[in-house]
C-alpha cells in the first residue's frame, strides 16, 4: 500500500474551541483514524470571522495538519466530517512530503509582509521567487501614440495633356424642395383596375 502525504485544514465550531482546543484536536485525529489516516503533525492555526454563516455559525478556528494515509482517504474522511457537528468544512491538498515545521498563522503573515516590503523598496524579494515585472509587458500599449506609417515613395507621372486638363463643368444638384413633389406625384388608374398603392 503507498502512502500518500496530505495537509488538512479543519475549521472548527468556535464555541467548541474556547471551551477546550485540546478536545477538538483529539476530535479530528479520531475522524482521521476512523478514516484510515495518521496525523504526522496538527497545530491550531488561526481564530477568524467567518465571510458568511455556516450551520449558523459566524466564527470559527482553524487546525492545520498534516497527514499520511492511503489513496482512498479523502472520500473516507470527506463523509466522517460530514457527520461531525464539530468540524464545519475541511480541505485537504496532496503534498508531496511533510515539512519538518508547521508554520502558524502569523508566521506566515510576517513571511508574507516581508517578502511584500522586499520587493516594494526595489530590492530582491526576501523569500524565494521572481520579482514582479518593471515596466509594462511585451506587446501592452503604453498610452503613446504609435509611431507614423511610412508615406508611400512617389512615383512620377507623365504631363498632363489638353484633354486632361480641360475646365469641368458644375452641375448643381436639384434643391430637395423641388424634388420631393415629383415623387409623390400620383398617376390615375386606367379603367376598373382597382386602386394602386398610391390611393388609400
Amino acid at each position: 500500500m503507498m502512502v500518500n502525504y496530505y495537509e488538512g485544514m479543519f475549521l472548527t465550531h468556535n464555541k467548541e474551541a474556547r471551551k477546550d482546543t485540546d478536545y477538538l484536536a483529539e476530535h479530528i485525529t479520531s475522524l482521521v483514524e476512523k478514516a484510515g489516516g495518521k496525523v504526522e503533525k496538527m497545530c491550531k492555526w488561526d481564530e477568524r470571522r467567518l465571510a458568511y454563516p455556516i450551520k449558523g455559525v459566524t466564527h470559527g478556528v482553524y487546525f492545520l495538519s498534516y497527514l499520511s494515509a492511503d489513496s482512498t482517504f479523502d472520500a473516507k474522511l470527506r463523509a466522517e466530517v460530514r457527520l461531525s457537528g464539530l468540524v464545519l468544512r475541511n480541505l485537504l491538498v496532496r503534498k508531496d512530503a511533510i515539512p519538518e515545521e508547521i508554520e502558524t498563522f502569523d508566521e506566515t503573515q510576517a513571511r508574507l509582509a516581508a517578502a511584500s516590503e522586499g520587493t516594494e523598496d526595489g530590492g530582491p524579494p526576501r523569500s524565494g521567487g521572481a520579482p514582479p515585472p518593471r515596466g509594462p509587458a511585451p506587446g501592452a500599449r503604453t498610452g503613446t501614440a504609435a509611431p507614423a506609417a511610412p508615406a508611400a515613395p512617389k512615383t512620377e507621372t507623365a504631363p498632363k495633356t489638353e484633354t486632361e486638363t480641360a475646365p469641368k463643368t458644375e452641375t448643381e444638384p436639384a434643391p430637395a424642395s423641388e424634388s420631393a413633389p415629383a415623387a409623390a406625384t400620383k398617376t390615375e388608374p386606367s379603367g376598373d383596375a382597382g386602386p394602386t398603392q398610391g390611393d388609400s
